[in-house]
């Protein structure tokens, strides 16, 4: 499936689907299939989006979902920070559980951008049929793992996250049943939507191609005026460039500033003339961030400027630290206190290891104001644990903990807590 621009559009939808490496299962037994459905629920909950229909498969999964606004690009990254987002925190689960490591997805996910009008009612069905036509079932409604039971009025685990969808695509169908709808589709020999969806990438009328030409062309201009800005200034893309050249371009130039960036790094490594003496290391407690802030130098003249040492990189500034905290009940009721430690790329929550919760992977990213963000999951025989939180550049940590366990009512918590070396 060719790749789309990374846009979105008022009334489109993305086809999106996700392989594993190697052709491997991603799903191997009920509970995989069921911590899949709680990060749809997280990310569905934080990002808004409609979700229309989805199918999981042994060894790989069909979404179907719409943006919440045309704005959501340009505020929260749009599907791309959301896709990213869902795969990575199930990489995390599954690569924990089953102690594995590295990816689990095969590259990037996959998309198709769809005009919603003439294809909804279509595209749920072809995502429901998928099942069936890989003979994983006699029929939809035999395969549990997929949103048909939605639409037939039988339980499901997204049921009441999806009512709202639901109604949409039921709207469409006048006083005809989802079930008559996809029993005629069956009958007629099914859909024939794959070449379209997979060679494609965008599929709709005539006006719906132009405004999606039209939306690339206006977020590339943008990206140029804001290069502008920066004393950084190309000459105007044509509307007919593909997006897969401009990504070339990005790469080349990502390319050529850390080439250089290497090069002025070695000279000025070179320009430092060798020295003796004690280099004191001074930590700042209450700004994690500033591990190697300042270097005292003890020499005698001449005078040497203290060396200017670089912060560690993103993925590594958690590790080796240790995090005191108290939960407290979003419900109400008393809080207690934890201790959060990040050690050889894993995370231990020391209430939870009592509870038989494992260590987990986790992952780091930018956010704003200077802040970073990390979260991760981790299970256990009873429940899934999902924490996240960020981190202020003085040293505040503030975050969430959804606990859930098997049989029980969701069980939410507030976070925050300070830095702390430890031993």
């Amino acid at each position: 499936m060719p790749r789309p621009p990374r846009i979105s559009l008022a009334d489109a939808l993305y086809y999106i689907t996700s392989r594993c490496i190697y052709n491997q299962d991603i799903f191997k037994e009920a509970s995989d299939y069921n911590a899949y459905f709680e990060l749809l629920k997280k990310y569905k909950e934080q990002y808004k989006f409609k979700l229309y229909a989805y199918a999981l498969l042994p060894t790989h999964f069909h979404l179907l979902l719409e943006l919440p606004d045309q704005q959501q690009e340009e505020i929260k990254g749009g599907i791309s920070e959301i896709m990213h987002g869902l795969n990575s925190s199930y990489t995390k689960y599954f690569n924990g559980k089953y102690g594995r490591k590295g990816h689990l997805f095969r590259g990037r996910f996959k998309t198709a951008l769809v005009e919603k009008d003439p294809y909804l009612l279509k595209l749920t069905a072809y995502v429901h049929l998928n099942p069936q036509k890989l003979n994983l079932s006699s029929g939809p409604a035999e395969y549990p793992y997929t949103s048909y039971s939605l639409y037939i009025n039988k339980e499901m685990p997204l049921q009441k996250f999806m009512q709202e969808e639901k109604d949409i695509v039921l709207g469409l169908l006048g006083q005809k049943s989802y079930e008559q709808f996809m029993q005629e589709i069956v009958k007629a020999g099914g859909l024939s939507l794959h070449n379209d969806l997979q060679k494609k990438g965008i599929l709709g009328g005539l006006e719906f191609r132009n405004r999606v030409t039209a939306k690339f062309v206006d977020k590339e201009s943008k990206l140029e005026d804001k290069a502008g800005d920066n004393g950084i200034r190309e000459p105007l893309k044509r509307p007919g460039l593909k997006v897969g050249t401009t990504v070339l371009v990005v790469a080349l130039v990502g390319l050529g500033l850390t080439l250089i960036a290497k090069f002025t790094l070695r000279e000025n490594k070179s320009s430092i003339p060798e020295r003796s003496g004690a280099v004191a290391v001074n930590e700042n407690k209450a700004d994690f961030f500033n591990l190697l802030d300042k270097a005292a130098v003890a020499v005698k003249p001449p005078v040497v400027q203290p060396v200017q040492h670089s912060k560690p990189k993103l993925q590594d500034v958690l590790e080796g630290t240790n995090w005191q905290i108290t939960l407290t009940p979003a419900s109400g009721g008393a809080s207690e206190s934890d201790t959060l430690t990040f050690s050889q790329k894993k995370f231990v929550s020391a209430n939870l290891d009592q509870k038989k919760f494992a260590a987990s992977n986790y992952s780091v990213r930018n956010g704003e104001n200077g802040k970073i963000i990390w979260e991760t999951m981790q299970t256990a025989p009873e429940g899934i644990a999902v924490w996240r939180a960020d981190i202020s550049p003085d040293g505040t940590m503030k975050g969430v903990l959804s606990l859930r366990k098997e049989g029980l009512a969701v069980q939410d918590f507030t976070f925050r807590g300070e830095y702390w070396k430890g031993k």
